[in-house]
């Protein structure tokens, strides 16, 4: 996990906003070098073949996207066929299994799936409408301005704004861990107890929400369990 920092060079949430914005940009450059000479026509050819290049690059990293904030399936001991802790070794031994994905991201690439071709058929056919009444030129460039529009908007819901614990501390934790059988949830090796989060991440069914359940660092769970 990742903590402390909102946006790092190295992190997944650049590479994904960089992806992203490949597509746009080689929208962009279509819609202009379409135009009449002295633009060869191996130019507009060229940005029509990136063009591809990016909307498959971006889908792929909508479902990566998906997994990353959704998928819990490593968050139970033996899960991923190794144990968190050498204490639990034993309890869970006979339990390991390798799960790939959870049932919900499965739900949602489902969701997403039929979401594309829902909307593609509706941009088909508002994009044979402008490209009737304003040509091909200027309908490659609206295009490309709704892509960049909606592009942006996705760097904003992937900006990671707002910082959560994910790490029991101090008292609480030595409490919790005073109950038979419990143990924090803790990925890899954190170098703090708080995490950034985007406004995808803290939504409520996410990866880093059911991991501050599991940790019972949310009122639900405290409400439920009497905590």
């Amino acid at each position: 996990m990742t903590f402390q920092k909102a946006m790092v060079w190295s992190s997944h949430t650049v590479r994904r906003m960089l992806y992203t914005l490949f597509l746009p940009l080689t929208a962009i450059g279509y819609a202009l070098s379409s135009r009449d000479p002295p633009f060869p026509i191996a130019v507009p050819c060229i940005f029509a073949g990136l063009v591809g290049f990016g909307a498959n690059l971006a889908i792929a990293e909508c479902f990566a996207l998906l997994m990353g904030t959704f998928d819990t399936s490593d968050l139970q001991p033996g899960m991923t066929g190794r144990p968190a802790r050498k204490s639990i070794t034993g309890r869970i031994r006979e339990q390991r299994t390798n799960f790939s994905c959870y049932p919900r991201v499965s739900a949602g690439v489902a969701v997403t799936q039929f979401l594309m071709f829902v909307f593609g058929a509706v941009a088909t056919g508002i994009g044979g409408r402008v490209e009737r009444r304003y040509g091909a030129e200027q309908s490659a460039g609206i295009v490309a301005g709704v892509l960049m529009a909606l592009t942006l908007a996705l760097a904003v819901v992937l900006y990671k704004w707002k910082s959560v614990q994910m790490i029991p501390v101090g008292r609480d934790r030595t409490r919790e861990e005073d109950a038979e059988g419990w143990e924090p949830v803790i990925l890899g090796l954190p170098s703090g107890f708080t995490r950034k989060i985007n406004t995808l991440e803290a939504g409520t069914y996410s990866r880093w929400s059911e991991i501050r359940r599991r940790n019972h660092l949310t009122t639900e769970l405290r409400e439920v369990e009497g905590l």
